[in-house]
């Protein structure tokens, strides 16, 4: 049996939130491991719709110092909808399902024992853009926190 810490739980449970939501069944949604995020995405993007939902590992990015645990102050989510402009046939462009996204995930708390934080929109600069390729790639950011000393 395979243990998965709570970094990667939240992120299954990201995964499981979202592929439950109807407005996302055609979309490919996929989590991401360490590995080549463009080679996913392209093989991805080739055996679906033209759109799909990356989530990303999330995260710890800022520690209470001095405090059993640890306790982490902020963690940050990543979620990237990846559209292949000349292969969309979902009726829907990156940009509304990013918006979608951050409707759904605003202040959902994830499903997980002991998880007590919901998930907010990232204060500054919540949202980006960027265009690869024949690609439209829009980055969602979120936070939470989370103490590990439950798990000890």
């Amino acid at each position: 049996m395979i243990s998965e810490g709570i970094l990667e739980k939240l992120q299954s449970c990201l995964e499981k939130y979202l592929n439950g939501i109807n407005e996302f069944r055609p979309i490919s949604i996929i989590t991401h491991k360490p590995s080549d995020i463009e080679s996913i995405s392209g093989s991805v993007l080739s055996g679906s719709l033209g759109l799909a939902i990356l989530i990303l590992p999330p995260t710890p990015d800022e520690i209470i110092t001095n405090v059993p645990g640890p306790v982490f102050s902020k963690i940050r989510c990543e979620v990237q909808v990846i559209e292949d402009l000349a292969g969309n046939k979902t009726g829907c462009t990156a940009m509304y399902i990013a918006e979608k996204i951050m409707h759904y995930l605003h202040l959902w708390r994830p499903q997980l024992i002991d998880w007590n934080s919901k998930l907010m929109l990232r204060a500054s600069k919540p949202y980006d853009s960027k265009r690869i390729g024949n690609n439209n790639v829009i980055s969602v950011f979120f936070e939470t926190h989370y103490s590990l000393k439950e798990q000890i």
